[in-house]
C-alpha cells in the first residue's frame, strides 16, 4: 500500500470522540487488572459495547461499568438481558458484592442503584430516571 493511499485512508476513518467519565472512579476490587482496563475505557468512551469471550468477566465488567455511572450520574443505571441472564446478573452481583442491584419487571420496582430487567420488558420502564 502506497504512503499517500495509507494517509488517505486514514483522513477517512471514523473514530468516535470519548464522551463519557475521563475522572477516576472506584471499581469493584474483584476485577482483574485486564478488566479494570476494559471497563475504564468503556466508562471514557461514553459509548461503547465490551465483546469479551466466554469466561472473561463480561457480567462484573457490566456490573463495575452500571456501579460507576450510577455513582457519577447520581441516577440508577438500568441493565436489560435476555429474560435466562437477568437473575443470572443479579446473582452475579451478589457474588462478587456489588451492591444496590435487583431485578424489576417495571419501572414501580426500580429501587436500586442498578436495575435489572428482561429486553422485552424495556417499554415498562421511563428511561429519563436512568442515567445510563
Amino acid at each position: 500500500m502506497s504512503v499517500q493511499y495509507r494517509e488517505f485512508i486514514t483522513k477517512k476513518a471514523v473514530r468516535a470522540r470519548p464522551v463519557g467519565i475521563t475522572s477516576r472512579v472506584r471499581l469493584s476490587s474483584a476485577l482483574k487488572p485486564f478488566q479494570v482496563d476494559i471497563v475504564r475505557w468503556a466508562l471514557a468512551q461514553g459509548r461503547a459495547a465490551i465483546f469479551a469471550g466466554t469466561g472473561l468477566g463480561k457480567s462484573l465488567m457490566q456490573l463495575s461499568w452500571a456501579d460507576a455511572m450510577s455513582e457519577h450520574t447520581g441516577k440508577p443505571t438500568l441493565i436489560l438481558t435476555p429474560l435466562a441472564v437477568s437473575h443470572q446478573t443479579v446473582r452475579e452481583a451478589k457474588k462478587f458484592d456489588v451492591r444496590s442491584v435487583a431485578y424489576a419487571a417495571d419501572q414501580s420496582q426500580a429501587n436500586t442503584s442498578i436495575v435489572v430487567t428482561n429486553i422485552d420488558r424495556v417499554e415498562k420502564f421511563d428511561m429519563d430516571k436512568f442515567g445510563a
